[in-house]
């Protein structure tokens, strides 16, 4: 199975995100950091990569905020904005922001207080995110 791929080297380093959660509704799920530009002050976005199709992305672990941008299934919409972190399958204090601004895509920032609650080679997952079916009858 693709997710049981890591990184093999320098695992002190890393930890993973399991999107499965998010893209069991969501038909675009894209996870990204945004770092600052030193020289320009602007900040430049990079999406985080996956170790193989289908399988965990990898990022290092002293990141300690992340963004998610997602986009419905066609003929659903974004009902509540209940989204939770877990690590290790434990779920840990996280603020959750987003942009709220769609019923059809949400851009959520993830930030994670304390560096320590992300051990080497852990697994993060973000859950929720309630979507309902449209009704087009009408």
């Amino acid at each position: 199975m693709n997710k049981d791929i890591r990184v093999y080297g320098d695992t002190n380093y890393y930890a993973y995100i399991d999107a499965d959660d998010l893209q069991e509704r969501f038909s675009y799920v894209s996870i990204m950091e945004s770092v600052k530009n030193m020289e320009t002050g602007s900040n430049i976005w990079y999406d985080f990569e996956r170790l193989a199709k289908g399988g965990l992305y990898y990022y290092n672990r002293g990141t300690l905020k992340f963004y998610i941008q997602l986009k419905v299934k066609d003929g659903y919409y974004i009902q509540d904005r209940d989204y939770e972190l877990y690590i290790n399958s434990n779920k840990v204090p996280a603020t959750i922001t987003s942009d709220n601004t769609s019923k059809i895509h949400d851009f959520l920032e993830i930030w994670i207080s304390n560096p320590n609650d992300i051990p080497p080679g852990s697994v993060v997952t973000v859950k929720g995110g309630t979507i309902v079916s449209c009704d087009e009858s009408e």
